[in-house]
């Protein structure tokens, strides 16, 4: 299942911010979600692809921009993330070791040390109980529950991973895994692509502390733009956006580097999680100047569960490390990144969902969180937000939908989904919002 940057120049880095108190968690739906735009799609579904997006946005829109009159990135490595001991500034590259070790203690040491070993500068790992985001209905409960790491272990591979001279992050998927993010000292914490809807997570994620970094997979223009106006109207900035492509592994032609490209060069700090096999993806994404990039790591492709299957091995990590010292700008100059836009990983520059990436599969649905009785106002506290599953369909609500105060018009029972069908309509559900014009050509 999937998933910063450097500094600039020489000296000491910055630090990261301090944490912050996290927010009331009484009910995280919030007044301000409705100040961001809200998709005309029911969560859960697939659908076309967004239009780009309208010049009212609060983040510009995708344009076109030759390589030779590109602007230069803003601030790009504002968190000055480098390993510990080191004199100059390295690409930074996050080793997801997830769900691979499937909880085993020792496997996920002997990866954790195999990664230092490699000169990875960070490891990440995945903080989540399953019941926690995953329906007992979807056909990957189980497989799921299989990779789950016990938050003590996650607390003690962060050490590991301190003593041994690296950065440690953690994917959160609920507030106890951000409450666990902050108890293992995590230097980042990453809100996966399904999530990208999950504004309540990421607004509490953002309040933590410690750097946010979000993944984009399966995900639109739209969805970008309304994350990134949530973050702006709280002064928060993402330490990084990854492009992400939600197939496991990806084809190379669906990496569409050219997305990164262009938020890079509306000054956003852009990189990329990568799902394709081998080396190439990262050291192109390093030639066109990515913050960061995202890898599946193991030891042994041979492991059953998890993302073994299609992750980088020890060997393949130094090979990175190495070349993208030599294809990074300035040092690597427009040769290689013309190599890179010439490449098969480049393709498109909008942001959509690409052939075979399913929503359905990744993003969640709102459940009931007990037994709600018919006339029951919906709020977060009587809530989950579980991943149903492409197998299921409905138009439901999800953490995205303007479902605050709507009345059920039934009874509902534990964990049942909820449908559009099955509430009062509330300002927003069930009705086509309006398009905002499209931006000049």
């Amino acid at each position: 299942m999937p998933e910063g940057p450097r500094a600039a120049g020489s000296g000491s880095p910055p630090a990261p911010p301090a944490p912050q108190k996290a927010p009331d968690r009484k009910d995280s739906s919030g007044a301000k979600d409705s100040q961001a735009p809200e998709d005309s799609r029911p969560e859960g579904s697939a659908g076309p692809a967004d239009r780009p997006p309208a010049a009212a946005s609060p983040q510009p829109a995708v344009t076109v921009t030759s390589p030779q009159h590109r602007p230069q990135p803003q601030a790009r490595h504002q968190y000055g993330w480098r390993s510990p001991g080191q004199e100059t500034s390295l690409p930074y590259l996050i080793l997801d070791i997830g769900a691979n070790p499937s909880g085993n203690p020792e496997l996920a040491a002997a990866m954790v040390k195999a990664a230092a070993a490699a000169g990875a500068p960070a490891v990440k790992f995945q903080a989540y109980a399953v019941k926690d985001f995953i329906h007992p209905r979807n056909k990957s409960y189980n497989e799921m529950l299989a990779g789950e790491m016990p938050y003590g272990l996650i607390e003690d591979m962060a050490k590991l991973s301190h003593d041994l001279g690296m950065r440690c992050g953690v994917t959160v998927f609920s507030p106890e895994g951000i409450d666990r993010a902050l108890a293992c000292k995590a230097d980042f914490i990453k809100i996966a692509s399904g999530d990208i809807n999950y504004l309540a997570l990421i607004r509490e994620a953002a309040n933590a502390g410690p750097p946010l970094i979000l993944s984009t997979g399966a995900s639109t223009n739209k969805d970008v733009r309304r994350v990134l106006g949530l973050l702006n109207s709280m002064d928060k900035r993402p330490a990084a956006i990854l492009q992400c492509t939600s197939l496991y592994p990806a084809p190379a032609t669906s990496c569409y580097l050219a997305v990164m490209a262009e938020w890079l060069s509306q000054g956003l700090p852009a990189g990329f999680s990568d799902h394709s096999m081998g080396v190439s993806g990262p050291l192109f994404a390093y030639a066109l100047g990515a913050v960061t990039v995202e890898k599946h790591f193991t030891t042994d492709r041979t492991l059953p569960g998890g993302d073994n299957f299609m992750s980088l091995l020890p060997e393949q990590v130094s090979i990175i490390t190495s070349g993208a010292r030599n294809v990074m700008p300035p040092a690597g100059g427009p040769l290689l990144e013309t190599g890179a836009r010439e490449s098969v990983y480049f393709g498109q520059r909008v942001k959509r969902i690409f052939h075979g990436e399913d929503r359905r599969a990744v993003r969640r649905v709102a459940c009931a969180a007990r037994r709600l009785p018919k006339g029951t106002a919906l709020r977060t506290h009587n809530l989950k937000f579980l991943r149903l599953g492409p197998e299921v369909e409905g138009r439901f609500l999800g953490p995205g939908s303007p479902y605050k105060d709507a009345r059920l018009l039934r009874d509902v029972e534990l964990l049942e989904p909820i449908t559009e069908d099955m509430v009062e309509p509330a300002p927003g559900i069930g009705r086509k919002q309006p398009q905002p014009p499209e931006p000049p050509a």
